[in-house]
Protein backbone atom coordinates (compact mmCIF):
# COMPACT_ATOMS: atom_id res chain seq x y z
CA UNK A 1 0.00 0.00 0.00
CA UNK A 2 2.77 2.44 0.95
CA UNK A 3 4.76 1.44 -2.11
CA UNK A 4 1.72 2.01 -4.28
CA UNK A 5 1.28 5.45 -2.73
CA UNK A 6 4.90 6.32 -3.43
CA UNK A 7 4.75 5.12 -7.03
CA UNK A 8 1.50 7.01 -7.57
CA UNK A 9 3.16 10.10 -6.12
CA UNK A 10 6.21 9.78 -8.34
CA UNK A 11 4.08 9.44 -11.45
CA UNK A 12 2.05 12.49 -10.53
CA UNK A 13 5.10 14.59 -9.71
CA UNK A 14 5.23 17.72 -11.79
CA UNK A 15 8.90 16.95 -12.23
CA UNK A 16 8.07 14.04 -14.48
CA UNK A 17 8.41 16.40 -17.41
CA UNK A 18 12.04 17.01 -16.47
CA UNK A 19 12.80 13.97 -18.53
CA UNK A 20 14.91 10.86 -18.32
CA UNK A 21 16.34 11.45 -14.85
CA UNK A 22 13.00 11.19 -13.09
CA UNK A 23 11.82 8.27 -15.19
CA UNK A 24 15.05 6.50 -14.31
CA UNK A 25 14.34 7.13 -10.64
CA UNK A 26 10.86 5.65 -11.06
CA UNK A 27 12.10 2.58 -12.84
CA UNK A 28 14.88 2.14 -10.31
CA UNK A 29 12.31 2.35 -7.53
CA UNK A 30 10.06 -0.22 -9.20
CA UNK A 31 13.01 -2.56 -9.52
CA UNK A 32 13.59 -2.32 -5.79
CA UNK A 33 9.91 -2.73 -4.87
CA UNK A 34 9.32 -5.53 -2.45
CA UNK A 35 7.11 -6.96 -5.15
CA UNK A 36 10.18 -7.76 -7.18
CA UNK A 37 10.37 -11.03 -5.31
CA UNK A 38 7.15 -12.07 -7.00
CA UNK A 39 9.36 -13.36 -9.75
CA UNK A 40 9.46 -13.43 -13.51
CA UNK A 41 5.94 -12.10 -14.09
CA UNK A 42 6.65 -8.80 -12.31
CA UNK A 43 10.08 -8.60 -13.91
CA UNK A 44 8.46 -9.04 -17.30
CA UNK A 45 6.10 -6.18 -16.48
CA UNK A 46 9.03 -3.93 -15.58
CA UNK A 47 11.00 -4.81 -18.69
CA UNK A 48 7.90 -4.26 -20.82
CA UNK A 49 7.50 -0.85 -19.18
CA UNK A 50 11.10 0.12 -19.88
CA UNK A 51 10.85 -0.91 -23.50
CA UNK A 52 7.66 1.12 -23.98
CA UNK A 53 9.06 4.22 -22.31
CA UNK A 54 9.00 7.12 -24.71
CA UNK A 55 12.50 7.88 -23.50
CA UNK A 56 13.88 4.82 -25.21
CA UNK A 57 14.77 7.00 -28.16
CA UNK A 58 17.05 9.06 -25.94
CA UNK A 59 19.74 6.59 -26.81
CA UNK A 60 22.42 4.51 -25.19
CA UNK A 61 21.76 5.48 -21.59
CA UNK A 62 18.34 3.87 -21.45
CA UNK A 63 19.34 0.82 -23.42
CA UNK A 64 22.25 0.35 -21.05
CA UNK A 65 19.85 0.53 -18.12
CA UNK A 66 17.64 -2.10 -19.73
CA UNK A 67 20.51 -4.45 -20.46
CA UNK A 68 21.91 -3.96 -16.98
CA UNK A 69 18.52 -4.81 -15.52
CA UNK A 70 18.20 -7.94 -17.64
CA UNK A 71 21.64 -9.05 -16.47
CA UNK A 72 20.52 -8.75 -12.87
CA UNK A 73 17.16 -10.47 -13.41
CA UNK A 74 16.68 -13.42 -11.14
CA UNK A 75 16.20 -15.36 -14.34
CA UNK A 76 19.89 -15.04 -15.01
CA UNK A 77 20.35 -18.17 -12.95
CA UNK A 78 18.44 -20.09 -15.60
CA UNK A 79 21.80 -20.56 -17.20
CA UNK A 80 23.33 -20.49 -20.63
CA UNK A 81 20.08 -20.25 -22.60
CA UNK A 82 19.02 -16.97 -20.95
CA UNK A 83 22.56 -15.67 -21.07
CA UNK A 84 22.68 -16.45 -24.77
CA UNK A 85 19.46 -14.48 -25.21
CA UNK A 86 20.97 -11.48 -23.43
CA UNK A 87 24.21 -11.59 -25.39
CA UNK A 88 22.25 -11.96 -28.61
CA UNK A 89 20.23 -8.89 -27.64
CA UNK A 90 23.34 -6.84 -26.93
CA UNK A 91 24.92 -7.79 -30.22
CA UNK A 92 21.79 -6.83 -32.13
CA UNK A 93 21.41 -3.49 -30.38
CA UNK A 94 21.50 -0.69 -32.90
CA UNK A 95 23.77 1.08 -30.46
CA UNK A 96 26.58 -1.33 -31.09
CA UNK A 97 27.93 1.10 -33.64
CA UNK A 98 28.34 3.69 -30.90
CA UNK A 99 31.76 2.24 -30.36
CA UNK A 100 34.02 1.02 -27.61
CA UNK A 101 31.70 1.64 -24.67
CA UNK A 102 29.12 -0.90 -25.74
CA UNK A 103 31.66 -3.47 -26.85
CA UNK A 104 33.36 -3.12 -23.49
CA UNK A 105 30.02 -3.77 -21.79
CA UNK A 106 29.54 -6.89 -23.88
CA UNK A 107 33.00 -8.24 -23.21
CA UNK A 108 32.69 -7.45 -19.52
CA UNK A 109 29.39 -9.32 -19.42
CA UNK A 110 30.86 -12.34 -21.18
CA UNK A 111 33.70 -12.40 -18.67
CA UNK A 112 31.23 -12.54 -15.82
CA UNK A 113 28.99 -15.15 -17.44
CA UNK A 114 28.52 -18.19 -15.27
CA UNK A 115 29.91 -20.06 -18.23
CA UNK A 116 33.30 -18.63 -17.46
CA UNK A 117 33.83 -21.58 -15.16
CA UNK A 118 33.75 -23.84 -18.17
CA UNK A 119 37.42 -23.18 -18.34
CA UNK A 120 40.06 -22.55 -20.96
CA UNK A 121 37.88 -23.31 -23.99
CA UNK A 122 35.36 -20.55 -23.19
CA UNK A 123 38.14 -18.23 -22.12
CA UNK A 124 39.88 -18.85 -25.43
CA UNK A 125 36.65 -17.92 -27.21
CA UNK A 126 36.46 -14.65 -25.28
CA UNK A 127 40.09 -13.75 -25.87
CA UNK A 128 39.72 -14.62 -29.54
CA UNK A 129 36.70 -12.30 -29.69
CA UNK A 130 38.59 -9.44 -28.07
CA UNK A 131 41.49 -9.79 -30.46
CA UNK A 132 39.18 -9.76 -33.45
CA UNK A 133 37.24 -6.71 -32.24
CA UNK A 134 37.49 -3.92 -34.74
CA UNK A 135 38.10 -1.68 -31.78
CA UNK A 136 41.50 -3.17 -31.15
CA UNK A 137 42.97 -0.35 -33.18
CA UNK A 138 41.62 2.12 -30.65
CA UNK A 139 44.83 1.60 -28.78
CA UNK A 140 46.10 0.97 -25.28
CA UNK A 141 42.76 0.86 -23.50
CA UNK A 142 41.56 -2.28 -25.23
CA UNK A 143 44.92 -4.01 -25.05
CA UNK A 144 45.00 -3.27 -21.34
CA UNK A 145 41.58 -4.89 -20.97
CA UNK A 146 42.83 -7.97 -22.80
CA UNK A 147 46.00 -8.27 -20.75
CA UNK A 148 44.08 -7.68 -17.54
CA UNK A 149 41.69 -10.46 -18.50
CA UNK A 150 44.54 -12.87 -19.26
CA UNK A 151 46.04 -12.10 -15.87
CA UNK A 152 42.81 -13.09 -14.18
CA UNK A 153 42.33 -16.24 -16.26
CA UNK A 154 41.94 -19.34 -14.15
CA UNK A 155 44.97 -20.56 -16.03
CA UNK A 156 47.07 -18.16 -14.03
CA UNK A 157 47.42 -20.89 -11.44
CA UNK A 158 49.44 -22.87 -13.94
CA UNK A 159 52.36 -20.97 -12.57
CA UNK A 160 55.49 -19.26 -13.83
CA UNK A 161 55.34 -20.66 -17.37
CA UNK A 162 51.96 -19.02 -18.12
CA UNK A 163 53.03 -15.89 -16.32
CA UNK A 164 56.16 -15.76 -18.44
CA UNK A 165 53.99 -16.02 -21.54
CA UNK A 166 51.88 -13.08 -20.38
CA UNK A 167 54.87 -10.92 -19.50
CA UNK A 168 56.49 -11.80 -22.81
CA UNK A 169 53.29 -10.71 -24.55
CA UNK A 170 53.22 -7.39 -22.74
CA UNK A 171 56.83 -6.65 -23.63
CA UNK A 172 56.20 -7.42 -27.29
CA UNK A 173 53.08 -5.25 -27.43
CA UNK A 174 53.52 -2.49 -29.93
CA UNK A 175 52.08 -0.24 -27.27
CA UNK A 176 55.16 -0.56 -25.11
CA UNK A 177 56.45 2.63 -26.65
CA UNK A 178 53.48 4.47 -25.18
CA UNK A 179 55.58 4.90 -22.11
CA UNK A 180 55.25 4.71 -18.34
CA UNK A 181 51.66 3.51 -18.19
CA UNK A 182 52.38 0.16 -19.78
CA UNK A 183 55.62 -0.37 -17.90
CA UNK A 184 53.75 0.34 -14.69
CA UNK A 185 51.20 -2.32 -15.64
CA UNK A 186 54.00 -4.81 -16.23
CA UNK A 187 55.77 -4.03 -12.98
CA UNK A 188 52.49 -4.13 -11.09
CA UNK A 189 51.83 -7.56 -12.55
CA UNK A 190 55.27 -8.82 -11.54
CA UNK A 191 54.58 -7.61 -8.00
CA UNK A 192 51.45 -9.71 -7.88
CA UNK A 193 53.10 -12.80 -9.39
CA UNK A 194 52.70 -15.87 -7.25
CA UNK A 195 56.48 -15.80 -7.13
CA UNK A 196 56.25 -12.85 -4.80
CA UNK A 197 55.99 -15.34 -1.97
CA UNK A 198 59.60 -16.30 -2.63
CA UNK A 199 60.39 -13.51 -0.26
CA UNK A 200 62.80 -10.60 0.06
CA UNK A 201 65.22 -11.79 -2.62
CA UNK A 202 62.55 -11.63 -5.35
CA UNK A 203 61.25 -8.39 -3.97
CA UNK A 204 64.77 -6.95 -4.10
CA UNK A 205 64.98 -8.00 -7.74
CA UNK A 206 61.72 -6.20 -8.52
CA UNK A 207 62.72 -3.03 -6.68
CA UNK A 208 66.11 -3.10 -8.39
CA UNK A 209 64.28 -3.37 -11.71
CA UNK A 210 62.10 -0.37 -10.95
CA UNK A 211 65.08 1.77 -9.96
CA UNK A 212 66.92 0.89 -13.16
CA UNK A 213 63.92 1.61 -15.37
CA UNK A 214 64.67 4.41 -17.76
CA UNK A 215 61.29 5.76 -16.79
CA UNK A 216 62.47 6.67 -13.33
CA UNK A 217 63.17 10.16 -14.58
CA UNK A 218 59.50 10.61 -15.35
CA UNK A 219 59.12 11.78 -11.81
CA UNK A 220 56.69 11.41 -8.94
CA UNK A 221 54.45 8.77 -10.46
CA UNK A 222 57.15 6.13 -10.52
CA UNK A 223 58.53 7.02 -7.12
CA UNK A 224 55.01 6.72 -5.76
CA UNK A 225 54.72 3.27 -7.29
CA UNK A 226 58.00 2.25 -5.66
CA UNK A 227 57.05 3.60 -2.26
CA UNK A 228 53.62 2.01 -2.51
CA UNK A 229 55.30 -1.28 -3.27
CA UNK A 230 57.63 -0.98 -0.28
CA UNK A 231 54.60 -0.34 1.92
CA UNK A 232 53.08 -3.61 0.78
CA UNK A 233 56.31 -5.61 1.15
CA UNK A 234 55.91 -8.63 3.36
CA UNK A 235 58.61 -6.99 5.44
CA UNK A 236 56.05 -4.47 6.60
CA UNK A 237 55.16 -6.93 9.33
CA UNK A 238 58.56 -6.27 10.89
CA UNK A 239 56.80 -3.49 12.65
CA UNK A 240 57.36 0.14 13.57
CA UNK A 241 61.07 0.20 12.77
CA UNK A 242 60.47 -0.67 9.09
CA UNK A 243 57.51 1.65 8.95
CA UNK A 244 59.68 4.44 10.34
CA UNK A 245 62.23 3.74 7.61
CA UNK A 246 59.53 4.02 4.95
CA UNK A 247 58.08 7.23 6.34
CA UNK A 248 61.57 8.68 6.69
CA UNK A 249 62.16 7.80 3.05
CA UNK A 250 58.98 9.50 1.91
CA UNK A 251 59.77 12.66 3.82
CA UNK A 252 63.27 12.84 2.36
CA UNK A 253 62.09 12.30 -1.19
CA UNK A 254 63.02 15.27 -3.31
CA UNK A 255 59.53 15.00 -4.72
CA UNK A 256 57.95 16.11 -1.50
CA UNK A 257 57.91 19.63 -2.84
CA UNK A 258 55.63 18.53 -5.66
CA UNK A 259 52.76 19.28 -3.37
CA UNK A 260 49.51 17.79 -2.14
CA UNK A 261 49.69 14.45 -3.92
CA UNK A 262 52.72 13.29 -2.00
CA UNK A 263 51.53 14.61 1.33
CA UNK A 264 48.26 12.82 0.75
CA UNK A 265 50.15 9.60 0.12
CA UNK A 266 52.09 10.07 3.35
CA UNK A 267 49.03 10.84 5.42
CA UNK A 268 47.14 7.95 3.87
CA UNK A 269 50.03 5.68 4.77
CA UNK A 270 50.13 6.89 8.36
CA UNK A 271 46.40 6.22 8.63
CA UNK A 272 46.96 2.64 7.55
CA UNK A 273 50.00 2.07 9.79
CA UNK A 274 49.59 -0.89 12.07
CA UNK A 275 50.23 1.63 14.81
CA UNK A 276 46.80 3.07 14.22
CA UNK A 277 45.53 0.50 16.68
CA UNK A 278 47.46 2.29 19.42
CA UNK A 279 44.31 4.29 19.84
CA UNK A 280 43.23 7.87 20.31
CA UNK A 281 46.68 9.29 21.03
CA UNK A 282 48.05 8.21 17.63
CA UNK A 283 44.86 9.27 15.90
CA UNK A 284 45.15 12.67 17.55
CA UNK A 285 48.70 12.93 16.25
CA UNK A 286 47.53 12.17 12.71
CA UNK A 287 44.65 14.62 12.83
CA UNK A 288 46.94 17.26 14.30
CA UNK A 289 49.36 16.62 11.44
CA UNK A 290 46.66 16.97 8.81
CA UNK A 291 45.40 20.21 10.28
CA UNK A 292 48.90 21.68 10.37
CA UNK A 293 49.69 20.69 6.79
CA UNK A 294 50.51 23.77 4.79
CA UNK A 295 48.37 22.25 2.09
CA UNK A 296 45.21 22.70 4.08
CA UNK A 297 44.69 25.97 2.27
CA UNK A 298 44.57 24.12 -1.03
CA UNK A 299 40.86 23.79 -0.48
CA UNK A 300 38.05 21.28 -0.43
CA UNK A 301 40.03 18.17 -1.34
CA UNK A 302 42.14 18.22 1.79
CA UNK A 303 39.31 19.20 4.08
CA UNK A 304 37.28 16.35 2.62
CA UNK A 305 40.14 13.96 3.37
CA UNK A 306 40.29 15.21 6.93
CA UNK A 307 36.57 14.98 7.50
CA UNK A 308 36.44 11.55 5.90
CA UNK A 309 39.23 10.44 8.21
CA UNK A 310 37.50 11.78 11.30
CA UNK A 311 34.33 9.93 10.28
CA UNK A 312 36.27 6.69 10.11
CA UNK A 313 38.20 7.25 13.35
CA UNK A 314 37.79 4.41 15.77
CA UNK A 315 36.70 7.12 18.15
CA UNK A 316 33.46 7.43 16.26
CA UNK A 317 32.13 4.72 18.53
CA UNK A 318 32.55 7.08 21.47
CA UNK A 319 29.06 8.18 20.67
CA UNK A 320 26.99 11.28 20.21
CA UNK A 321 29.51 13.74 21.65
CA UNK A 322 32.17 12.91 19.03
CA UNK A 323 29.59 12.79 16.28
CA UNK A 324 28.34 16.18 17.35
CA UNK A 325 31.90 17.49 17.14
CA UNK A 326 32.24 16.17 13.59
CA UNK A 327 28.93 17.56 12.44
CA UNK A 328 29.72 20.88 14.08
CA UNK A 329 33.05 20.90 12.25
CA UNK A 330 31.46 20.18 8.89
CA UNK A 331 28.89 22.92 9.33
CA UNK A 332 31.55 25.45 10.27
CA UNK A 333 33.82 24.55 7.35
CA UNK A 334 34.50 27.62 5.29
CA UNK A 335 34.00 25.39 2.31
CA UNK A 336 30.33 24.96 3.05
CA UNK A 337 29.65 27.85 0.74
CA UNK A 338 31.26 25.94 -2.12
CA UNK A 339 27.85 24.49 -2.78
CA UNK A 340 26.04 21.23 -3.30
CA UNK A 341 28.99 18.87 -3.04
CA UNK A 342 29.77 19.67 0.56
CA UNK A 343 26.15 19.83 1.62
CA UNK A 344 25.62 16.43 0.04
CA UNK A 345 28.57 15.06 2.00
CA UNK A 346 27.13 16.47 5.21
CA UNK A 347 23.65 15.14 4.59
CA UNK A 348 25.03 11.77 3.58
CA UNK A 349 27.06 11.67 6.77
CA UNK A 350 24.10 12.58 8.96
CA UNK A 351 22.05 9.84 7.30
CA UNK A 352 24.72 7.30 8.15
CA UNK A 353 25.31 8.52 11.71
CA UNK A 354 24.94 5.75 14.24
CA UNK A 355 22.59 8.17 15.94
CA UNK A 356 20.06 7.57 13.20
CA UNK A 357 18.74 4.76 15.33
CA UNK A 358 17.88 7.29 18.02
CA UNK A 359 14.56 7.58 16.30
CA UNK A 360 12.13 10.03 14.79
CA UNK A 361 13.48 13.14 16.49
CA UNK A 362 16.92 12.86 14.85
CA UNK A 363 15.34 11.80 11.58
CA UNK A 364 13.09 14.83 11.71
CA UNK A 365 16.15 17.02 12.19
CA UNK A 366 17.77 15.54 9.09
CA UNK A 367 14.68 15.90 6.94
CA UNK A 368 14.13 19.41 8.25
CA UNK A 369 17.72 20.26 7.34
CA UNK A 370 17.36 18.89 3.82
CA UNK A 371 14.17 20.83 3.21
CA UNK A 372 15.74 24.05 4.46
CA UNK A 373 18.89 23.66 2.36
CA UNK A 374 19.34 26.68 0.16
CA UNK A 375 20.27 24.21 -2.53
CA UNK A 376 16.76 22.85 -2.65
CA UNK A 377 16.06 25.25 -5.48
CA UNK A 378 18.80 23.61 -7.54
CA UNK A 379 16.14 21.29 -8.80
CA UNK A 380 15.51 17.61 -9.42
CA UNK A 381 18.83 16.28 -8.16
CA UNK A 382 18.32 17.40 -4.59
CA UNK A 383 14.62 16.57 -4.63
CA UNK A 384 15.50 13.09 -5.80
CA UNK A 385 18.00 12.71 -2.97
CA UNK A 386 15.44 13.87 -0.43
CA UNK A 387 12.69 11.70 -1.83
CA UNK A 388 14.94 8.68 -2.05
CA UNK A 389 15.87 9.21 1.59
CA UNK A 390 12.23 9.47 2.68
CA UNK A 391 11.44 6.29 0.75
CA UNK A 392 14.12 4.40 2.61
CA UNK A 393 13.23 5.82 6.00
CA UNK A 394 11.57 3.29 8.21
CA UNK A 395 10.00 6.27 9.93
CA UNK A 396 8.70 7.79 6.69
CA UNK A 397 4.99 7.66 7.56
CA UNK A 398 5.64 9.20 10.94
CA UNK A 399 7.87 11.95 9.64
CA UNK A 400 5.70 13.05 6.77
CA UNK A 401 2.31 12.83 8.41
CA UNK A 402 3.03 12.50 12.10
CA UNK A 403 4.67 14.19 15.01
CA UNK A 404 7.54 15.74 13.04
CA UNK A 405 5.35 17.75 10.70
CA UNK A 406 5.82 20.84 12.83
CA UNK A 407 9.57 20.79 12.23
CA UNK A 408 9.01 21.59 8.57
Amino acid sequence: MWDALIVNYIFQLNLLTNGPMWDALIVNYIFQLNLLTNGPMWDALIVNYIFQLNLLTNGPMWDALIVNYIFQLNLLTNGPMWDALIVNYIFQLNLLTNGPMWDALIVNYIFQLNLLTNGPMWDALIVNYIFQLNLLTNGPMWDALIVNYIFQLNLLTNGPMWDALIVNYIFQLNLLTNGPMWDALIVNYIFQLNLLTNGPMWDALIVNYIFQLNLLTNGPMWDALIVNYIFQLNLLTNGPMWDALIVNYIFQLNLLTNGPMWDALIVNYIFQLNLLTNGPMWDALIVNYIFQLNLLTNGPMWDALIVNYIFQLNLLTNGPMWDALIVNYIFQLNLLTNGPMWDALIVNYIFQLNLLTNGPMWDALIVNYIFQLNLLTNGPMWDALIFNYILKFRYAPRIIYGESRASF
